[in-house]
């Protein structure tokens, strides 16, 4: 059997390389439609104002620097944890890669002005 520290490396190296070809990707079309932009800025939108009040208080124009940093470290362990599981089925990765897509993509889509082309950098990061 693979070694715990092996499936949480393979996780993410799988995340970040997602990851990074829907940023590659998007920057071809527009930088909004990055997923992690996308979700970093929905959850600035459904935050409360009280949260959104005390992240700019502290880390002043930090503030979104922060949040994408905060994403990605979520990403990353969740990436990392799915390659801990992946070693007993690989459904079980392909599953929570699944589960990004449709996040970043409803992070996409729900963004004002979003068209059709704005899910390309996700699905095409999903794929690989």
């Amino acid at each position: 059997m693979v070694p715990v520290w092996a499936g949480a490396l393979a996780g993410l190296v799988s995340g970040a390389l997602a990851l990074g070809i829907a940023q590659l990707i998007a920057g071809f079309i527009r930088p909004e439609t990055s997923p992690v932009v996308a979700v970093g800025n929905a959850t600035v939108d459904l935050a409360p104002a009280p949260l959104k009040e005390f992240a700019i208080s502290n880390f002043g124009s930090n503030d979104k620097i922060v949040l994408v940093g905060g994403v990605l470290v979520v990403l990353a362990v969740i990436s990392a944890g799915l390659g801990v599981v992946s070693r007993r089925s690989l459904l079980y990765g392909r599953l929570g890669l699944a589960g990004f897509g449709v996040v970043g993509l409803a992070a996409v889509l729900t963004r004002p002005g979003a068209g059709v082309v704005d899910v390309v950098p996700t699905l095409v990061g999903v794929r690989f």
